[in-house]
């Protein structure tokens, strides 16, 4: 048997045995991919997280977004270091552990005018 068809049958069947194995694992590819979310307490800042998981938004990309709740953001930060969790809302603990090295990394977003208001009544001072 020559070199090439030598080359070519088992070519041929090594492209065949990798075809089968695809359509036998193409479910597994379909799997939602799940991603645990720490919050210390629902607020008003973090309405847009809670409306995407509500309206199914992550679910349509391919997540399965699991929200849990956690008792302060030091706890969330402290399951974020550790890998219990892949991202927190917590913004303070998780910067905090930043500056004292902890490898992670912050995405924030910004407005332009402030989002909360404190009102008081008019005889505290």
């Amino acid at each position: 048997m020559t070199d090439t068809l030598y080359l070519r049958r088992h070519g041929a069947m090594t492209i065949g045995a990798f075809l089968l194995m695809l359509a036998f694992t193409s479910d597994l590819w379909a799997q939602t991919q799940k991603i645990y979310v720490a919050h210390p307490a629902a607020t008003l800042s973090d309405a847009p997280f809670y409306v995407a998981l509500d309206k199914g938004y992550y679910q349509q990309e391919g997540f399965e977004v699991l929200s849990v709740f956690v008792a302060g953001g030091p706890t969330g930060a402290q399951a974020l270091t550790a890998g219990s969790i892949h991202f927190s809302l917590a913004l303070g603990s998780g910067t905090r552990a930043a500056m004292m090295g902890a490898p992670l990394k912050g995405i924030f977003g910004f407005n332009e005018k402030p989002i909360f208001s404190l009102y008081g009544r008019a005889d505290l001072g």
